[in-house]
């Protein structure tokens, strides 16, 4: 297979017709020497760039470098703009201009006339590939009395009756070289004579896929191959297939491989590694699933660009809108940029299909919190998700007794979350710890979590106790954001966690707002708050649910 770049333009698609006049200098080659062209190209007095050591008034044109005249681009006549061209796969001599979906397999007359050629499939390949009259290598796969059975690659077998074997004995794993007598796609059947072929040039058969975005693939695609890069989030072994689960930013697919029953297939293929996925687009569960004919690890520069790719997909999507807020509150307004960054960690973890877990301290303040954000995080994750039961593999929210986060509790979490980590191929999950985990009692436990690389979002209003500056307490050290009232206003605590989380919720999730806006006059009833904010979040509750301040006690 010779898909190459074009030879003529270097695979840019454009050469040079032509030249026509500087517009910048009208074709004078000299500009002021305090020109200015957009922001990045100015004039200069005392130009050392251009070798003068005197002022001077004028300098050369940034944009034609003195010429006066500036290059026309066309398409390139050999590619025709496409910047790759089709080559005969022996000499190399170019065909034409290539297009995705054109063939990318070619043998010039001349190299026909002089070279018997035996094609080899890529996985890429299948039945509809194959040509009637055409020699492939192959090896033996199964060795039966009426004959014996070719596979030509991963998807593609043929079959040689006994009658049409040159040599009588074959062990499977043999290698042979076989001709096509017949072709039935729709069948998945290839019947096969073995050739005679002793001296033959070998080519490559590889179709050349465009690549495709997963949030681009449909249910309308079923049938279709496609190709896409992404970063493998979870490798599940199953009775049957091995299935992948891929996101490259823009959405998150399956990708089911068949070795054997139960067999791990790609077994160098680890969680966390970027791959290019070839495959058919079919459904599991309603959902899209890619059955996958070939997967490779990217690496170098290749891996690197995908990474970016990704990362800023990723990014923009996770990026949360500026909601608001239920009420009017200074405190809260100077924590937006904390409570933003908190809501961009949760979307950025669903997303990329990362597990999250919840920890919120058992009682009613800590209940409200985690209650607010599961509302939150379960709807956008089955948005997400291919995965029907997502809050449920992806999603656990655990209560803690204790008013800091002990040591007992991380132990847990650390063993279940390395447990799902080995057993279900999963990334180890975002840690969220709500009306907990802000104070100097925590540290022992972060540090532990740190020792895996566990991210981790704090949201809590009790005293932190130390601090390293004016807004920064000693456990920010240790977590990746932590949204606390104290830290823009020292001492005050009656703004609970309840309403922190309902609040970080709402930039988490929009449209979660009416489900959740009465939970923070119940936190603020459970903690006995007396903060301004509570008054506000209390008439809020009235007037949407019609909770009297007895209802509210009774709840708490």
């Amino acid at each position: 297979m010779v898909v190459k770049e074009c030879p003529e333009c270097h695979g840019s698609g454009k050469v040079k017709i032509g030249e026509k006049e500087c517009e910048v200098c009208n074709g004078w080659g000299y500009v002021p020497a305090d020109f200015k062209l957009d922001k990045q190209l100015r004039g200069y007095k005392n130009l050392d760039y251009f070798g003068v050591d005197e002022e001077v008034d004028e300098i050369p044109c940034p944009e034609c470098h003195g010429k006066g005249t500036v290059p026309v681009y066309g398409d390139c006549p050999m590619c025709g703009g496409t910047g790759r061209v089709l080559a005969c796969d022996i000499c190399g001599k170019v065909k034409g201009s290539w297009e995705p979906g054109m063939e990318s397999t070619w043998i010039c007359p001349e190299c026909e006339r002089k070279f018997k050629i035996v094609y080899i499939l890529d996985n890429t390949c299948d039945y509809e590939d194959v040509e009637v009259g055409n020699a492939y290598k192959g090896s033996v796969e199964r060795v039966e009395r009426f004959g014996v059975f070719v596979r030509l690659n991963k998807h593609v077998v043929g079959l040689i009756k006994r009658k049409d074997l040159l040599k009588k004995d074959y062990s499977v794993g043999d290698e042979i070289v076989v001709q096509v007598l017949d072709v039935r796609p729709d069948r998945n059947e290839v019947d096969l004579i073995e050739s005679a072929l002793k001296k033959y040039r070998e080519v490559l058969v590889r179709k050349e896929i465009p690549l495709s975005d997963i949030g681009a693939l449909t249910k309308e695609m079923a049938g279709k191959t496609v190709r896409f890069r992404g970063k493998v989030t979870q490798i599940q072994v199953t009775g049957g297939p091995t299935v992948f689960t891929v996101s490259d930013g823009t959405g998150i697919t399956w990708a089911a491989a068949f070795e054997a029953p139960g067999v791990r297939a790609y077994p160098k293929i680890e969680v966390g590694d970027v791959v290019e996925v070839i495959g058919k687009v079919s459904f599991h569960a309603g959902e899209i699933q890619i059955e996958v004919s070939d997967m490779a690890r990217l690496w170098g520069p290749d891996a690197a660009q995908v990474k970016t790719k990704i990362e800023e997909e990723l990014n923009r999507k996770a990026q949360p809108e500026d909601v608001g807020f239920l009420i009017d509150s200074e405190i809260l307004e100077k924590l937006k940029p904390k409570i933003m960054e908190a809501a961009f960690i949760i979307r950025k973890a669903i997303y990329e299909g990362r597990p999250i877990l919840l920890r919120h301290h058992a009682d009613t303040d800590g209940y409200v919190s985690g209650l607010a954000l599961e509302s939150a995080i379960i709807p956008l994750l089955k948005e997400v998700s291919p995965d029907p039961d997502a809050e449920w593999h992806l999603f656990k929210r655990r209560p803690s007794r204790a008013p800091f986060y002990e040591l007992e509790d991380v132990l847990k979490d650390i063993i279940f979350a390395v447990e799902d980590s080995r057993k279900f191929g999963e990334e180890l999950p975002l840690i969220v710890i709500v009306d907990n985990g802000g104070t100097s009692e925590d540290i022992p436990a972060y540090r532990r979590l740190k020792a895996y690389g566990v991210p981790i979002v704090v949201v809590d209003h009790h005293d932190p106790r130390e601090f390293v500056s004016e807004n920064r307490a000693l456990v920010d050290e240790y977590v990746d954001v932590h949204v606390n009232p104290h830290l823009v206003k020292r001492g005050y605590y009656e703004l609970t966690a309840g309403m922190l989380a309902t609040e970080l919720a709402r930039f988490i999730y929009p449209p979660v707002e009416e489900k959740i806006k009465h939970l923070p006059a119940i936190a603020g009833t459970g903690d006995r708050s007396n903060a301004p904010e509570f008054e506000q979040y209390k008439r809020i509750a009235k007037q949407m649910k019609g909770l009297t301040e007895e209802d509210l006690k009774k709840i708490a």
